[in-house]
């Protein structure tokens, strides 16, 4: 029977300090079904990753025993073993001697302390290394569900990472899974062009992308599947108001200091709705009446630039109407 998925996790954080990808585990439900917890142990203990992590294995016959299982501790605890409250002299001595009982001890060591703690039922102790095993696979589903089954050497790095700072208390645990929920959402976020590139998106993924790209790339599948879609950037130029409309139907929400300008005819700005109402700024491109420029006038954000066609009987009437509030870009126009 293979070996459960908590029990490799541990193994690997015991031996190595790693965490584990859905690949790995992959492997020890399949080829490596019929290993048993020894030969695992021995698999673990004899891998270039566990020498890196316990330098001791590199030469055991002349490296600091005491050092060695200080290591061994903080890694599978996160016990200082100067700390006699948790780690009595006595038990220090005993484990200082007995690596050096057998030559192959060391090798061994991990497993054993973990064993001999249960034994002693110091639930401290296995409850720490329950949780970085509950942490490790709770980085690996995250990394799954975002697509990712097969870790980089800086994804196991970054696993290590989180997996290291887990005790026995339940407050390191919520902070590990907060950061691993930040790390998988970040591992979600493609812009268009990336998401078009990515052959398996994950279920929930967000774009993040220009306005100009969401703009013209609305009505595209991998921007209509996404779970969330942000403007993070604004557009390079004035927007009409379909395509502001476009835009505020497309994205959810926009990034910080995301805004659009609006410049379309004056028909159109006054019927602009949210897609006005909500622009930096407003501008027409066609000359208006005396009427239509009172109403954008009206308008908090328009920038008062216009040209009025109109009947002089119409300007006349409306001696008090700011008909050009910036003179030398507004001129009247006047038709008998």
């Amino acid at each position: 029977m293979a070996l459960s998925p908590n029990v490799i996790a541990a193994l690997q954080i015991m031996y190595t300090g790693r965490g584990v990808s859905a690949s790995d585990l992959n492997w020890w439900a399949t080829d490596g079904a019929n290993i048993t917890y020894a030969e695992a142990v021995a698999l673990f203990a004899s891998s270039p990753d566990a020498a890196i992590k316990y330098p001791f294995f590199q030469a055991p016959q002349t490296a600091d025993k005491r050092q060695y299982v200080a290591q061994v501790f903080a890694n599978l605890y996160n016990i200082d073993i100067n700390d006699t409250s948790l780690v009595p002299t006595e038990e220090l001595d005993y484990w200082i001697n007995w690596l050096s009982l057998s030559p192959d001890n060391y090798l061994d060591f991990p497993n054993a302390l973990n064993n001999a703690s249960a034994a002693a039922g110091l639930t401290d102790r296995l409850e720490a290394l329950t949780n970085k095993a509950d942490v490790s696979l709770s980085y690996t589903e995250a990394l799954s569900t975002a697509g990712v089954n097969t870790f980089t050497e800086a994804q196991y790095a970054e696993a290590a990472g989180i997996i290291a700072t887990v005790d026995d208390t339940n407050a390191s645990v919520l902070a590990a899974e907060a950061q691993i929920v930040e790390i998988a959402a970040s591992l979600s976020v493609f812009t268009i062009a990336q998401a078009q590139a990515t052959p398996n998106l994950p279920p929930a993924y967000t774009i993040s992308d220009t306005a100009d790209n969401l703009i013209a790339g609305a009505d595209d599948p991998v921007v209509t599947g996404a779970n969330n879609v942000i403007a993070n950037q604004s557009p390079a130029a004035p927007l009409s108001v379909e395509d502001a409309n476009i835009l505020l139907a497309t994205a959810d929400e926009l990034a910080a200091g995301v805004t659009w300008d609006i410049l379309d005819t004056a028909a159109d700005v006054l019927a602009g709705g949210a897609a006005v109402s909500g622009a930096a700024s407003v501008g027409i491109t066609d000359i208006v009446d005396v009427a239509t420029a009172s109403q954008l006038l009206a308008l908090g954000n328009f920038d008062g630039v216009y040209a009025i066609a109109d009947t002089s009987a119409n300007i006349v009437l409306t001696q008090e109407f700011p008909v050009a509030p910036l003179p030398s870009l507004c001129p009247i126009l006047t038709f008998p």
